[in-house]
């Protein structure tokens, strides 16, 4: 709490993001996201009910999902450059979203929780969605979680921000920078 009244003290302007890991954050861009999600809950038959948050854009939404145990879904965008291909990110493991109550450096517009229900757990076929979108690869697979996070050793601008890593086994050298 300490460091953290300290960041807010320096830039009272700052917004809160969160890595999302177990976390599964669909985040329908534009029209065409928001319709990609809409397709998916009608092909499967509707979706569950889960948390939900509007973003600094209006009409944009994050719905906030708990992956299955045993299931690692990997974060992608949608391949919104390619013709036809899907407007819908999935944030999971290696992405994160920003949380209310931020607020947009485009618009003005504050975060905000839209729904505050319980986070609900991927159901199989939302899993199986997924893996096989369009444009999409290989995002889910069951495995191993990743090993928990632990703090890094404070380096420059990073270790003013708490930056996170994950643990490294013993013995195996850490990846070069770069």
């Amino acid at each position: 709490p300490v460091v953290i009244t300290q960041w807010w003290t320096v830039r009272p302007w700052a917004n809160v993001g969160m890595a999302c890991g177990d976390l599964v954050v669909f985040d329908p861009d534009g029209d065409e996201g928001r319709e990609e999600f809409a397709a998916m809950a009608k092909l499967l038959g509707g979706v569950p009910r889960t948390l939900v948050h509007s973003t600094g854009r209006p009409g944009n939404r994050h719905f906030v999902y708990r992956a299955p145990p045993g299931v690692h879904v990997k974060s992608h965008n949608g391949a919104r450059k390619v013709k036809g291909g899907p407007a819908l990110d999935i944030k999971a493991h290696g992405g994160y979203v920003v949380l209310p109550p931020s607020v947009s450096r485009n618009t003005g517009t504050a975060y905000a929780v839209e729904l505050d229900h319980p986070v609900a757990e991927l159901t199989a076929d939302m899993v199986a969605w997924i893996t096989t979108r369009k444009g999409g690869r290989r995002a889910a697979e069951p495995r191993p979680r990743p090993p928990p996070l632990r703090a890094a050793a404070p380096r420059g601008r990073r270790a003013r921000l708490g930056r996170l890593r994950p643990e490294r086994p013993r013995g195996r050298p850490p990846r070069p920078a770069g």
